[in-house]
């Protein structure tokens, strides 16, 4: 259990050597990483199953419910505003970001919850208490650790259960946007809000405007950030994203939701779970910033082919090139545009 409960931040004084390849491949070699022992991923997959049985029941929109992804989260957002733009409607999307989420998790609070909300007790509440609880961190340069210090706050974000804890911990966000009757998902730390709204010709039809949009999501957000100020988690607006949907000729306003002291401004486009959204959910600018980064791979693996057996090129495009594809494998993409991609490939390997 001790090899869970010491962070290091590893601060190199200079990029290994080993690992950049004369810079050919793209590695963040500089940078803080919170380094578990090897066997901690193992023993921590070993209670992600018992969880299950919370995120199936439909109570927490979460990627993490059985048969759920990024994939199908993306899926069914993009099919939703797709629906919506089909029936002549528009609609406000709202990427929200928290900062250092990971970071600033009660203990308290977050024990709390697994008991009253998950009922999970016995054993695995005192399992878990023993994870999040008697952390320390240092700091490790040049084989020179710092003392320890007691961390009180957060979880390991590249863990296996960090990404778990959150969730559950933000778990009673979802019926508190859902009683604005605005639609969810989340995924980790990435919340999105969208609510579509009647709109033609400038003019309302029938049911929800734009204007009462805006207003309807000011509230829910001012709701979440007293929620985030109780439960010691801060919700940066001006990082927040939103991005106003619509048909291509409808020619539908900026939307503007007015908190007060900050305002966020819809603006094409966005990134949402590494895909772009556009206004017109159009796919090309997404597509052209795929290949553009899958070419600057593909040429730098092509540079260091020749050392390279066969069974190993094929594992550093898979790795590095063909990965960019799988968040909009469900989606519709121009795959005119795609067939150079994949020659590219092919040549290569």
């Amino acid at each position: 259990m001790e090899a869970f409960r010491l962070d290091l931040i590893d601060m190199p004084l200079i990029a290994n050597p080993a690992a950049e390849v004369d810079g050919l491949i793209d590695q963040d070699n500089v940078g803080l990483a919170s380094l578990l022992y090897k066997h901690a991923p193992l023993r921590q997959r070993e209670i992600t199953v018992r969880p299950e049985n919370f995120w199936n029941t439909g109570e927490i929109e979460t990627t993490r419910r059985s048969q759920h992804s990024t994939e199908t989260t993306l899926l069914r957002v993009y099919n939703d505003l797709l629906l919506a733009v089909d029936d002549g409607d528009a609609a406000v999307l709202v990427l929200l970001d928290f900062s250092a989420a990971f970071d600033t998790i009660d203990h308290g609070i977050l024990l709390r919850r697994l008991d009253s909300r998950f009922e999970i007790r016995g054993k695995t509440f005192e399992w878990m208490e023993s994870y999040v609880t008697g952390r320390h961190q240092a700091v490790l340069i040049d084989g020179y650790i710092s003392s320890h210090i007691p961390l009180r706050y957060g979880v390991p974000q590249d863990s296996v259960l960090g990404p778990m804890v959150f969730t559950l911990y933000t778990s009673p966000l979802h019926a508190l946007i859902s009683a604005f009757g605005i639609n969810c998902h989340f995924f980790s730390d990435d919340t999105q809000l969208y609510k579509i709204f009647q709109f033609s010709r400038r003019l309302v039809l029938h049911g929800c405007s734009q204007q009462e949009t805006c207003r309807l999501l000011v509230s829910c957000i001012s709701a979440i950030q007293g929620w985030a100020v109780e439960n010691k988690l801060s919700l940066n607006v001006a990082k927040t994203d939103s991005l106003t949907v619509s048909a291509e000729k409808a020619a539908v306003p900026a939307s503007i939701i007015d908190l007060g002291e900050e305002v966020i401004i819809s603006s094409p486009p966005v990134r949402n779970l590494g895909v772009i959204f556009v206004a017109n959910l159009k796919m090309d600018k997404h597509v052209s910033d795929l290949c553009r980064r899958g070419f600057y791979h593909i040429r730098r693996i092509a540079l260091i082919r020749k050392y390279l057996v066969h069974d190993a090129t094929t594992r550093l495009i898979s790795a590095f090139v063909l990965s960019l594809l799988a968040p909009t494998r469900t989606i519709h993409t121009p795959r005119q545009y795609l067939n150079s991609y994949f020659n590219a490939c092919f040549t290569v390997s």
